[in-house]
C-alpha cells in the first residue's frame, strides 16, 4: 500500500505521466494546477511542521478526524483532475481547487505514512522504502505505457489504497502510539527543530532536495522509450537493498555516505570529464538518475529512521520534507526556462548542478574522516 501512495504521490513529476497525452487543454490546465499543488505543498508541510512544534497539535495531526480529512482531500482532488484528464470542458475551471485539494491531502498523508513507518529502525526501513520505491517505479513504467484508458483504471485503484492502511491504523489509534511517533521533544520549536534536523540529517536531506530540482527541471529518456528518472529509482533500488544486509561494525548510514557514495561520485565525475558526444559520458547521463534513484531512497529511509528514534515528532520531520521536496520542485521548474537550461535540453547546467552535489557529498566524506 506504500507503493499504491508512492505511485500517486502528486508533487513528484513522473507520477504525472499518464495524464501527459490525456489531459484535454493541458496547456490551460496543467500550469495552474501544478502551481496550486506545489504551492500549496510547501504552505502546508510548513504549516504541519509548526503544528507539531506545539505540544497541542502534535498528536493531533495523526487522529482520526485529520487522516480521514487528508485522504478525503487527497482523493476528491484527484477525481477534480481526473475529470479534467477524461471529461472535455471540466479542465478550465477545476485546476486550482484540484492543485489546493492534493496539497492538503499530500501533506496529511506524508505524515500519517511517515508516522507508520516511524516503528521501524534505519535498516528496516531501508529496506522497506527500496523495496517500495522500485515497485512504485515498475508500477509507473506499466501505467505509462498503456493507453490512458487502462492506465486510469489502475491509478483509480490504487488512489483508495493509497490511503487504505492510515485511515484503518489511525481509526484504532495506533498511529500516534509509538515514541517515534508523536517525538518526544519537549517545546520543539521550528528552529531548534531545523538545528536537528541539519545535525542529523543534512546531507540526506540535501541529497533528497537535489533529487527534486533534478526531476523538475528536465525528463530523460532513454532510447525514446523510458523515462530515465523512473527507471533510475527502480536500479537504484536494486543497489541499495543489498546493502541492507551489510554487517558492520558502524552504522550503516555513515558506511553509506562516507564510503559507498563517495565511490560513486568520484565515478561519476571521472566519466563526466569525457568530451561531449563520447560513450562515457552518455553512460554517466543515465548513471546520474540511477545516483539520485539511491540518494532519494536513502533519504526516506533517513527520514523514518530520524522519527524512529523520536527525537522530532514525524509532523514536522514530514512536514518539512514535503515543503522542501515541493519547493525544490518549484526551483527546477523555475529554472527550466532559463537560457543556461535551455541550452542542448538544460544537459550542461544539470551536469553543473550535480557536480557541484558530487564535491560537497566527497568533501563531506573526507571532512569526517578526517575528524576520526
Amino acid at each position: 500500500m506504500l507503493a499504491a501512495f508512492l505511485v500517486t504521490l502528486p508533487i513528484y513529476a513522473p507520477n504525472h505521466l499518464l495524464f501527459e497525452a490525456g489531459v484535454y487543454d493541458a496547456g490551460a490546465y496543467m500550469a495552474p494546477f501544478a502551481n496550486t499543488l506545489l504551492g500549496g505543498s510547501v504552505a502546508g508541510g510548513m504549516l504541519a511542521a509548526w503544528l507539531s512544534s506545539r505540544e497541542g497539535g502534535r498528536a493531533r495531526l495523526l487522529g482520526s478526524r485529520w487522516v480521514y480529512a487528508g485522504a478525503a482531500c487527497y482523493l476528491a482532488g484527484y477525481g477534480l483532475f481526473i475529470l479534467a484528464a477524461a471529461v472535455p470542458g471540466f479542465a478550465s475551471g477545476l485546476a486550482v481547487a484540484a492543485g489546493a485539494l492534493l496539497a492538503a491531502g499530500t501533506v496529511e498523508l506524508a505524515v500519517a505514512w511517515g508516522a507508520y513507518m516511524a516503528q521501524y529502525d534505519l535498516r528496516q526501513a531501508l529496506l522497506w522504502v527500496a523495496v517500495m520505491v522500485g515497485l512504485s517505479s515498475l508500477l509507473e513504467m506499466l501505467l505509462a505505457s498503456v493507453t490512458f484508458a487502462v492506465g486510469l483504471l489502475v491509478f483509480c485503484v490504487l488512489l483508495p489504497l493509497s490511503c487504505f492502511l492510515p485511515c484503518w491504523k489511525a481509526r484504532r489509534g495506533e498511529l500516534g502510539a509509538s515514541r517515534g511517533a508523536v517525538g518526544e521533544a519537549a517545546g520543539c520549536s521550528l528552529v531548534r527543530g531545523f538545528a536537528i534536523m541539519v545535525r542529523l540529517l543534512a546531507m540526506p536531506f540535501a541529497g533528497l532536495m537535489v533529487f527534486a530540482f533534478l526531476m523538475g527541471a528536465r525528463k530523460f529518456i532513454l532510447f525514446d522509450v523510458v523515462h530515465m528518472e523512473v527507471l533510475g529509482c527502480v536500479l537504484g533500488a536494486l543497489v541499495v537493498v543489498p546493502l541492507c544486509f551489510v554487517r558492520s561494525s558502524r552504522p550503516l548510514l555513515p558506511v553509506i555516505y562516507r564510503l559507498v557514495l563517495p565511490a560513486f561520485a568520484l565515478a561519476l565525475v571521472f566519466l563526466n570529464s569525457f568530451p561531449a558526444g563520447t560513450p562515457p559520458l552518455w553512460f554517466a547521463a543515465w548513471l546520474t538518475y540511477v545516483f539520485f534513484g539511491m540518494l532519494a531512497i536513502l533519504a526516506l529511509a533517513s527520514l523514518a529512521a530520524l522519527a524512529h528514534g523520536g527525537e522530532l515528532p514525524c509532523g514536522f520531520v514530514y512536514g518539512v520534507a514535503v515543503a522542501g521536496f515541493a519547493l525544490c520542485s518549484i526551483a527546477g521548474v523555475a529554472a527550466a526556462w532559463l537560457p543556461p537550461f535551455q541550452e542542448q535540453g538544460g544537459g550542461p547546467a544539470l551536469l553543473v548542478v550535480s557536480t557541484l552535489f558530487f564535491v560537497a557529498l566527497i568533501g563531506d566524506a573526507l571532512a569526517a574522516l578526517y575528524e576520526e
